[in-house]
């Protein structure tokens, strides 16, 4: 799976969690960061995920995870260990994870200077609560300059499938198991993010 400049609309995803006895199926990568692209000195991490086959998501550990850039240029892996990476210079890289023989990728772009503005952001909180099956999300407006105003409730929200998870002023309620895209327009500006419940919902 290869996303492009803004992969963490789409890989950003708060979940649910469950031990599970199924063999590891797929890896899927997952943002730590919180931003379309970052800027030269920046040192970030990705997360990931061992999919299982009955579709239970397993954090898989750092230290067991290999990683590797396609353009050391640009991105190096600092700390395999650790999983750590360092943006070198303006340009694109495409990370792997590979864990257990199974990769995952993604392409990061790496820019010098400023972004345009102005641009909304989206910040989604932590994993759902198990109780209240609930995740907060932010929506930010960037009109021109770094700093941001937050326009969560003046923003119009929508899920791509109503059956998965139902959005209301950027608070997200699970409905049922799978993927949905979760998304925030303010002002002609979109962003989403995908949002995953794979294990079952009481009602």
């Amino acid at each position: 799976m290869d996303w492009t400049n803004s992969a963490w609309a789409t890989r950003c995803s708060p979940r649910y969690f469950a031990n599970s006895a199924a063999p590891i199926q797929r890896v899927e990568l997952y943002y730590i960061i919180g931003t379309d692209w970052l800027g030269v000195g920046s040192t970030f991490s990705f997360g990931v995920f061992g999919v299982h086959s009955d579709g239970v998501y397993e954090k898989v550990p750092w230290r067991d995870v290999t990683w590797q850039s396609s353009n050391p240029r640009v991105i190096e892996v600092l700390d395999q260990l650790f999983g750590t990476l360092r943006a070198v210079s303006p340009g694109t890289a495409v990370i792997t994870a590979t864990y257990q023989g199974l990769s995952d990728s993604v392409t990061q772009e790496i820019r010098s200077g400023q972004p345009a503005f102005p641009y909304l952001n989206i910040q989604p909180y932590a994993a759902p609560s198990e109780e209240l099956r609930t995740a907060q999300a932010r929506a930010l407006w960037h009109e021109s300059s770094p700093s941001f105003l937050d326009v969560t409730t003046q923003a119009t929200w929508a899920s791509s499938n109503t059956l998965v998870a139902t959005v209301n002023a950027g608070l997200v309620t699970a409905q049922g198991v799978g993927t949905v895209r979760i998304t925030a327009t303010y002002q002609g500006y979109s962003k989403s993010y995908v949002f995953s419940v794979s294990t079952s919902v009481r009602r």
